[in-house]
């Protein structure tokens, strides 16, 4: 009999266990979103001249979170503060807006780290901590933190759906739902608290497939520039093949990297990078193992069924806020990031916006266009591009331009080219920080 009691007793503590555990989850997740609040920002962003897409003009918002109060950084996308000429200001809940200024803008994560123009205004502010060891796991728990659709300081519960570098490089998939608002936010996990992610986009017309870039890949950022070292990844020199199977190999499918620097051959399967934990078998995790290790990096590859060690530097991507383009006429020259583009023959110059109502566009400038010649001179740098227009603006005429896109007219030819005359007005450098 005293076996029964025990037994019934042990199945009415199970029960009660049971019962009340949905109670407790909840209680976090009260807790983690009152957290969050606390952390989160608003941000505004007002951008005039786009520098290269998908920068675009207009005003835009998006949220944000502290990650070190006494500097007064703040973590966000890099769409949300772009890479062109702009103003930004963020507040706090129920604070008041207060200029901010870019510290850093990734080329290849969707990531970047703003500061207030007076950290003093964030003082008393939590940073919030963030999950930079692991990956969570698929059916982990996490609620997106952010601002949807003017709904500011709104949160949405989801679990982990997979990590994927298809549509997002460097993602967490996730059936939390993310808005337009969202963007730059906390993807927070709804067990200990802390942030595994940084709210980017979603599919749209998809079942709640939303995606957030790792907080594992944007603490290597974070932690760098903290020491005064440079995040940058290397330049995107190298291109792979897909992997359709998802076998887990990053194959080599062309190598651009500059002579001088570690080379790969196409069918190179790269396998690890000395130093760094773990197999690597996606680009983002190549990716964040090279950052901070340029200078001197071993990779270990698999060439033709043999193992070997590739030791040397890789070039780093020149910093998105020390960029400059050639204004003239409403058009914003530039150059393309692509650097498969040789195989096509494409000019590096290209046309990456042309304001409304101007000469370009009247002229019949596109964005995207390769700046192929100019006034009968071929053309691979900004440099040859202002000093072409300015001899043309000189001499009283207008310049004489050749562009050249992929798709020719009815599929007849693989590329369409046009032949522009543009007088020349305006012409200038500008700078991001201009």
């Amino acid at each position: 009999m005293g076996n029964k009691r025990h037994l019934i007793a042990c199945l009415l503590l199970t029960v009660v266990m049971l019962a009340s555990a949905p109670v407790r989850a909840e209680q976090s997740s009260e807790a983690v979103f009152a957290a969050a609040a606390k952390y989160t920002v608003k941000i505004e962003t007002s951008v005039r001249l786009p520098f290269r897409p998908p920068d675009e003009q207009g005003v835009f918002s998006g949220a944000g979170f502290v990650v070190d109060a006494r500097r007064g950084w703040v973590m966000t996308n890099a769409h949300v503060v772009q890479s062109s000429p702009a103003t930004i200001r963020m507040k706090r809940r129920a604070g008041t807006w207060i200029p901010a200024k870019r510290v850093y803008v990734d080329p290849y994560l969707d990531v970047a780290i703003v500061a207030a123009a007076e950290p003093g205004k964030l003082s008393g502010t939590t940073a919030a901590a963030l999950a930079c060891k692991e990956l969570p796991a698929v059916g982990h728990p996490v609620g997106a933190f952010g601002h949807p659709w003017g709904l500011d300081y709104t949160g949405t519960r989801g679990v982990i759906a997979g990590m994927s570098d298809k549509f997002e490089v460097g993602a967490l998939l996730t059936d939390a739902p993310i808005n337009s608002g969202n963007s730059g936010g906390p993807l927070i996990s709804l067990v200990t608290g802390q942030v595994v992610g940084v709210n980017t986009s979603a599919i749209v017309g998809a079942q709640n497939l939303n995606f957030a870039v790792a907080a594992r890949y944007a603490c290597r950022i974070l932690d760098l520039l903290r020491e005064g070292r440079d995040p940058s990844p290397p330049e995107g020199t190298l291109v792979f093949f897909d992997d359709v199977e998802d076998t887990g190999l990053l194959k080599v499918a062309r190598d651009f990297t500059p002579p001088g620097h570690l080379a790969l051959l196409p069918g190179d399967v790269i396998k690890g990078v000395i130093g760094e934990p773990g197999p690597i078998t996606r680009e983002s995790e190549l990716v964040h193992a090279l950052r901070g290790r340029l200078d001197r990096v071993t990779l270990r590859i698999d060439r033709a069924g043999k193992e070997l060690l590739l030791s040397g530097s890789l070039p780093g991507v020149k910093k998105l806020l020390d960029r400059r383009i050639v204004y003239a006429s409403g058009v914003v020259f530039g150059l393309r990031t692509r650097f498969d583009a040789a195989e096509v023959n494409l000019s590096k110059v290209i046309s990456c916006y042309i304001e409304e109502g101007t000469l370009g566009r009247s002229a019949g400038f596109q964005r995207g266009n390769a700046i192929d010649t100019i006034d009968g001179m071929s053309v691979q740098d900004l440099d040859q591009v202002y000093r072409l227009l300015d001899q043309a603006r000189a001499a009283g005429r207008p310049a004489s331009v050749v562009t050249k896109q992929i798709a020719g007219p009815q599929g007849r030819a693989f590329f369409a080219y046009r032949e522009i005359s543009l007088p020349v007005e305006d012409l200038r450098w500008v700078s991001v920080e201009e």
